[in-house]
């Protein structure tokens, strides 16, 4: 996230000054991402519909912790106020997006899953079925970095409507 914020405010960060930033943030990161899970989980208890507003309310509290220097609770009080009037707006730029990586990634590790499992399975004789998750880890470590990217990018473009944006 720091990483691709500081392209986006034409700076060049070190790797070592990444390291060390996500170093500092990754306990508030866990906890922020965990308590934001554990909110929108208890509201779904009552329903689904609570569940998935509370979701989107919180869903920029990483961003929060890590560009804005919140703390756990800091940073899902951050993400609830930014989000506010624009609940809609957000909920569409995750869904949308989300969806679509969904069902790209599912046909990819399926099919691939499935013809890497069987091919290679086949060739190496053996039972590839642990040979059948290879493409998913290879496509979750080629999305996360995707997802990560457009998540600072919606951040930041609602600091700027709401006048927030940090220098």
């Amino acid at each position: 996230m720091w990483l691709v914020d500081q392209h986006l405010k034409r700076q060049a960060p070190l790797l070592g000054n990444s390291l060390n930033r996500a170093v500092s943030k990754a306990v508030p990161l866990v906890l922020g991402t965990l308590l934001a899970a554990l909110l929108s989980s208890l509201a779904s208890i009552f329903l689904i519909i609570p569940g998935i507003y509370v979701g989107v309310k919180l869903a920029l509290t990483p961003c929060a912790i890590a560009l804005e220097n919140q703390g756990t609770t800091g940073g899902l009080r951050y993400s609830w106020n930014l989000v506010k009037g624009r609940w809609w707006g957000v909920f569409w730029a995750l869904v949308v997006p989300g969806l679509i990586l969904a069902v790209v990634f599912f046909v990819f590790v399926v099919f691939a899953g499935v013809v890497f499992a069987g091919v290679l399975g086949s060739i190496l004789g053996f039972d590839g079925t642990v040979l059948g998750l290879v493409p998913g880890v290879v496509g979750g470590v080629a999305v996360t970095p995707l997802a990560w990217t457009y998540i600072v990018l919606l951040f930041r473009s609602l600091q700027r409507l709401k006048g927030q944006a940090a220098s």
